[in-house]
């Protein structure tokens, strides 16, 4: 399928930018499920594959933050929570 773009099915114009799978490993992003070697993604596929990872990593890194702003202020008290503890705020704060 190297005429075709695997996500929106249109096909490559001349001279237009193509990603395979391995680039994306380069890139550091998580290539489409069901997607082979030999397919390939339009430059406006990726881009948008591209912003999707890139917001949901910085949400998750957000509530990471916030978590540790969350135990941090909250229990003064103690200077260190049990374990215990810490893993049940993170879970119930994650859902």
């Amino acid at each position: 399928m190297d005429k075709v773009c695997f996500l929106c099915k249109q096909n490559f114009p001349p001279g237009s930018l193509k990603t395979s799978r391995s680039r994306f490993q380069i890139i550091g992003i998580t290539p489409p499920e069901g997607m082979g070697a030999a397919d390939k993604i339009c430059n406006k596929c990726l881009h948008k594959i591209y912003n999707e990872q890139i917001k949901k990593d910085r949400v998750k890194q957000l509530k990471e933050n916030m978590i540790k702003d969350l135990l941090r202020h909250t229990n003064r008290d103690l200077p260190t929570l049990p374990k215990k503890i810490e893993t049940e705020k993170k879970k119930r704060f994650l859902q």
